[in-house]
């Protein structure tokens, strides 16, 4: 993200800038938000497996209804920002910073919050771990909802940093609760 999609998405950049970003790298930039795309089906199906390690299946289809609900706002801006032109650059940039850093980032919070709450015995660092993803997250929805670019920035940093060790801890940990 950070270094393909950055430099004609980030709003700090001087428009020009950016829209000759866009036309010399288009088949970069479509290729980044496909790829980012794939991220949030691959969010859904963790969180499918996540959910079908719980005892109760009304909480684990609530929680993927809510993912889902997020997915449905990321699909469809990433989707615009895959068919963006230079003349529609700056609208789908526009809302998808604001309708997935708010709705599908909020969502897929929610949902790994419900998660979280039906998981029995995990180990305090997991957990404390797991929280620090969700209000990270949250305050990314809330920086998003402000329209603050620094927050926003910082917060999908942290976020990186976290959510991908993170999946690979909790999906060992789910492991072993299965195979106990």
């Amino acid at each position: 993200m950070l270094l393909v999609l950055r430099p004609a998405a980030d709003t700090g950049i001087p428009l020009a800038d950016r829209v000759a970003w866009f036309e010399s790298h288009t088949a970069l930039w479509r290729a980044g938000w496909i790829s980012w795309m794939a991220g949030a089906i691959s969010l859904l199906a963790f969180y499918a497996w996540w959910g079908s390690a719980l005892s109760s299946r009304l909480v684990a289809r609530s929680a993927l209804g809510v993912a889902c609900l997020g997915a449905c706002f990321d699909l469809t801006c990433e989707a615009r920002l895959v068919a963006a032109t230079r003349e529609t650059l700056v609208a789908a940039v526009d809302a998808a910073g604001f309708w997935t850093t708010v709705f599908a980032n909020g969502f897929y919070c929610v949902a790994g919050v419900i998660l979280t709450l039906a998981t029995p015995r995990q180990p305090r660092w997991l957990l404390a771990w797991s929280w620090a993803i969700w209000i990270a997250g949250f305050a990314m929805s809330a920086f998003g909802a402000v329209h603050w670019l620094p927050g926003i920035k910082a917060t999908t940093a942290i976020l990186t940093v976290l959510l991908c060790p993170w999946f690979l801890a909790m999906g060992r940990f789910l492991n072993s609760r299965s195979a106990a």
